[in-house]
């Protein structure tokens, strides 16, 4: 009777499987911004706080704050960190009741200016905070 050695095979296969898993698990995640809070007043200077992670690491992040006709609003720039992220605060001029999209682009030129088409996370934000 031929003796078959199962257990090196399955040892075989386990450690394939977990290089196949671990190539999987380091794919980059898409950038993620989130802002709190997401809606506020029309008065001048309202703070929003904005966390972002998944950008370029140490990299230029530019941003628009885009009204429901597609016109800029306000636009400016953060400073990604050494893994891609950042958190700061933004202050909000005086916007006219409605909805807003921020959109968030690394800075492919290095030029603070933010690239069309370059738009890789957006949040939304709405003035005045909806009742209710």
């Amino acid at each position: 009777m031929n003796k078959m050695n199962y257990p090196t095979l399955a040892i075989l296969i386990s450690i394939s499987l977990c290089g196949i898993f671990s190539t999987i698990s380091h794919v980059d995640a898409a950038p993620s911004v989130s802002i709190d809070p997401a809606c506020g007043p029309s008065r001048p200077g309202f703070a929003t706080y904005v966390t972002a992670s998944g950008f370029s690491p140490d990299a230029n992040i530019n941003w628009q704050l885009v009204d429901s006709h597609g016109s800029i609003a306000m636009y400016g720039h953060f400073q990604s960190n050494s893994q891609g992220g950042f958190y700061d605060v933004t202050h909000i001029n005086t916007l006219a009741e409605g909805n807003y999209s921020i959109n968030f682009g690394t800075d492919a030129n290095n030029d603070n200016k933010f690239d069309e088409g370059n738009a890789t996370a957006s949040v939304k934000l709405s003035i005045p905070c909806p009742t209710g």
